[in-house]
């Protein structure tokens, strides 16, 4: 199932919780979209699904409507010894990739922030939207949330190369 949800990932820029809590409903294969709501912002995204990711995804044994794409890892917690991010931690520590520290903790309520993490897969999203020549504002609407932000965000997303 990690492999999935690093597909996932990668090839929709969705956050790690709501990929792994995806249902079969939110696979759209006549529209060749996944449309999912976002727990962060409520925004409702609607992805198309990358040729590669299509390909993937018939590998997975199929499910109907509600059922969880991922059932194991939809069962898990985001934050925790147990939870999605530390696991997937491991997952880079097996594969030898240090998370860095891209921002450090600021007093006692404070967090450091990993260089490297799911969440960058994001980023790998937005520049592969950008080197396959993907309808700019089209990757924003996937990735950015807030309505009000939309516009300024969008127009950095699509002059920044």
């Amino acid at each position: 199932e990690w492999r999935a949800l690093i597909a996932l990932g990668y090839y929709t820029g969705g956050r790690l919780m709501d990929l792994a809590r995806l249902t079969w409903a939110a696979i759209d294969r006549q529209k060749q979209a996944i449309t999912f709501q976002q727990k962060k912002t409520g925004g409702v995204v609607v992805i198309p699904i990358h040729p590669e990711l299509a390909r993937y995804l018939d590998t997975l044994k199929p499910g109907i409507g509600r059922a969880p794409l991922l059932p194991k890892l939809s069962a898990k917690s985001g934050t925790g010894k147990s939870g999605l991010s530390n696991s997937f931690r491991k997952i880079m520590d097996v594969a030898g990739i240090e998370p860095g520290v891209a921002r450090e903790r600021v007093g006692v309520a404070g967090r450091n922030v990993s260089k490297f993490s799911f969440h960058s897969l994001r980023h790998s999203f937005t520049r592969q939207a950008r080197e396959e020549s993907a309808p700019k504002v089209q990757a924003a609407l996937c990735v950015f949330r807030g309505a009000s932000r939309l516009r300024r965000v969008a127009t950095r997303f699509c002059n920044h190369r």
